[in-house]
């Protein structure tokens, strides 16, 4: 009796734990094998011993089944976190991109319009330099910039040489105050100007000349260079 209460009680307990965990197609299985146990006691409870170890089993196999799921909703979790950040790394990756090939064609344009630039400086520097008479180009502060051969055969002269001496300005300390006046005067105004100017060449004579200063603008209207014309040179005696 003891035996059998024991087992009983073990069964009971393991049916109520399975009756409590498990879904209603067991709980009618474990209502047939109450009515086994009725019928026949000894048979009844080999029977229920033998449902019970399976459904212990099938509920291994259960939270075995529930782990590999976890397992896999963890593993989909981490793809579609790589996904995202994948995505995530393309859109930055093409908006570098984008933005260095901007960039780039932007250093593209801008080195082509320097190179047409400096195309067409030396168009007119060959153009320049075929004049006879002298040219100086010079920044909207005096300060020359350019001279063609005329100007260096003339006063004998190279930029370089105009640059040590500190000749190379549009108005020079030689200049007279009416010259001075002049070349303010069309800075100012941003208008070209006639008048009569004078420079010292480097044997130390008086050059007079008739010199057409013009005014370089862009578009907002900024004065840019000054373009000197110098004609009609004549050496004159030093006061």
């Amino acid at each position: 009796m003891k035996f059998l209460n024991k087992v009983g009680f073990k069964i009971f307990i393991i049916t109520f734990l399975i009756i409590l965990f498990s879904p209603q197609e067991q709980n009618l299985h474990a209502q047939k094998n109450d009515s086994i146990v009725a019928s026949d006691p000894i048979l009844g409870s080999e029977t229920l011993q033998k449902n019970i170890e399976n459904d212990i089993l099938k509920l291994k196999l259960s939270g075995a089944d529930d782990k590999i799921k976890r397992r896999e909703l963890y593993i989909y979790f981490i793809l579609a976190l790589l996904i995202v950040v994948i995505v995530i790394a393309t859109f930055a990756v093409l908006s570098f991109y984008k933005k260095a090939k901007s960039t780039i064609n932007l250093c593209e344009i801008q080195n082509r319009e320097l190179k047409l630039r400096e195309n067409r400086i030396e168009e007119l520097s060959l153009i320049i330099n075929n004049i006879n008479s002298s040219v100086l180009i010079a920044s909207p502060d005096g300060k020359i910039e350019f001279i063609n051969d005329y100007f260096r055969q003339l006063t004998g002269y190279s930029l370089e040489k105009l640059q040590e001496n500190k000749l190379d300005t549009i108005v020079s300390e030689s200049c007279s105050e009416e010259e001075r006046k002049n070349f303010q005067e069309a800075v100012e105004k941003k208008e070209s100007k006639k008048y009569t100017a004078s420079f010292i060449d480097k044997t130390g004579k008086k050059l007079v000349f008739q010199r057409r200063l013009f005014t370089i603008l862009d578009k907002e209207k900024n004065l840019i260079h000054l373009i000197a014309n110098d004609y009609d040179h004549k050496w004159t005696t030093m006061n």
